[in-house]
């Protein structure tokens, strides 16, 4: 036996047919007889997060059991990643200035240009008027530059950025149907969210406690409609939608619609209606869908 598709709340386990027989039951966790399946393999659902189970499968004929598998351990992903790490915040505020080096030497003083003719003294009185000023003798070259003084500290670091948004929810399995062969010989009935069989869609509506996405919508039967093709519709608020699948052939017992997609407010009802489905046999029907919120 194998298991595969493994997600948060599901397990698919699969097996090899045993020769003479006619059916399978599979068990899970020392004895717990999950639905019986048509085929060689069967999807546990409802299961929590990150567990271990255990399972086997046991193979019969008209006159009961004739062979009982090795018993393998299979465990359930564990909940979504952590979002990924917000930006870096923003770079801090920049420290203050380090203080002022030394101040080089003095570069040597220039020659003093000559001085200009003395103006002639005013008669006592009055001052008489500023003699004009002498020309300015040339600039002295430039001393050399002094040292560079030290570097100032370093200003502190800026606060951290907020963190980023949390990455995106892991889809729930929710799924619904029958726990024994409830469905015979129904033209239109009804499947509910956890479990039961109605004719009427009111009796079999749940309400939906958050608002979300459904997709990859799956159908399958305990045996195949051998009086006519069995199409399942997903119903919201008492309303056909976009995502249905139909098992045409009378050799089949699945179908599913992995395309369409449905959007569920907080309080929208949601059920599943067979329609033109007549089968001879008393059956077991079961659904499961991923829902996003």
């Amino acid at each position: 036996m194998t298991c595969s598709n493994l997600t948060t709340q599901s397990i698919e386990l699969s097996w090899t047919a045993e020769p003479g027989a006619t059916g399978y039951s599979a068990y899970i966790d020392g004895g717990t007889d999950g639905p019986t399946p048509p085929g060689l393999s069967q999807t546990f659902t409802g299961l929590t997060p990150g567990t271990t189970h255990s399972f086997f499968v046991q193979a019969y004929n008209g006159t009961g059991p004739i062979a009982t598998s090795a018993t393998v351990q299979c465990g359930t992903l564990p909940t979504g990643a952590t979002g990924a790490t917000g930006d870096t915040g923003a770079t801090g505020a920049t420290g203050p200035t380090g203080p002022t080096g030394p101040t080089g030497d003095t570069g040597t003083t220039g020659a003093t240009g000559p001085m200009g003719a003395t103006g002639a003294t005013g008669p006592t009185g009055p001052t008489g008027p500023t003699g004009a000023t002498g020309s300015t003798g040339a600039t002295g070259a430039t001393g050399p530059t002094g040292d560079t003084g030290p570097t100032g500290a370093t200003g502190a670091t800026g606060p951290t950025g907020d963190t980023g948004p949390s990455g995106p929810a892991t889809p729930t399995i929710i799924g619904g149907g029958t726990t024994h062969n409830d469905v015979f010989g129904a033209v239109v009935g009804y499947l509910g969210l956890f479990g039961g069989w109605d004719n009427t869609e009111e009796a079999m509506e749940a309400t939906l406690p958050t608002g979300g996405t459904l997709s990859n919508f799956y159908l399958n039967f305990s045996v195949n409609p051998i009086g006519g093709p069995a199409t399942a519709t997903v119903y919201r608020n008492d309303v056909a939608t976009s995502v249905t699948c139909t098992i045409a052939a009378w050799s089949q017992t699945s179908c599913s619609d992995l395309s369409d997609t449905q959007i569920f407010a907080p309080g929208d009802t949601i059920s599943i209606q067979l329609d033109n489905h007549y089968n001879g046999n008393f059956e077991q029907a079961h659904w499961t869908a991923e829902y996003q919120p």
